[in-house]
């Protein structure tokens, strides 16, 4: 008779530690997009769960203008796991666009009792522009 696993429950899913890890500017000398990749970024990633049985893991990377609003997706990475009851993912991204928000999101499948975490920085580039006076509105 084979065996039956039943699902695994999945107490939380966190986002922490969104650090960006590419240089300060993501655009040419003239203020236009240099045409390359955006900034790029990591973020730590910790699930517990109530079993060892399997689960997906999804983080989904957000570019935008706005603090405190996730924006736009720009990409996102899905992780299979199983076999312990906690995990700690650190994946990384390189973003397509540029913006002056970058974010996270992890979000799990069987759905996690806090429903996904999320986590939003100030992209060094806008930082950097911010305490020359330029806005997202006159860039």
């Amino acid at each position: 008779m084979p065996t039956v696993t039943a699902p695994v429950r999945v107490e939380s899913v966190s986002v922490s530690g969104l650090t960006q890890t590419d240089g300060t500017s993501d655009r040419a000398p003239t203020g236009e997009p240099s045409g390359g990749p955006g900034p790029s970024a990591e973020a730590t990633v910790r699930v517990a769960t109530g079993g060892t049985g399997p689960l997906t893991v999804v983080v989904t990377w957000y570019l935008s203008d706005v603090p405190g609003e996730l924006g736009a997706a720009d990409g996102s990475e899905t992780f299979r796991l199983s076999g312990a009851r906690q995990y700690i993912l650190t994946p990384g991204h390189t973003y397509q666009q540029s913006g002056c928000y970058l974010g996270a999101r992890a979000t799990t499948s069987p759905g996690a009792a806090n429903g996904g975490s999320s986590e939003q920085i100030l992209n060094r580039r806008c930082a950097a522009e911010s305490s020359q006076g330029v806005t997202p509105e006159n860039r």
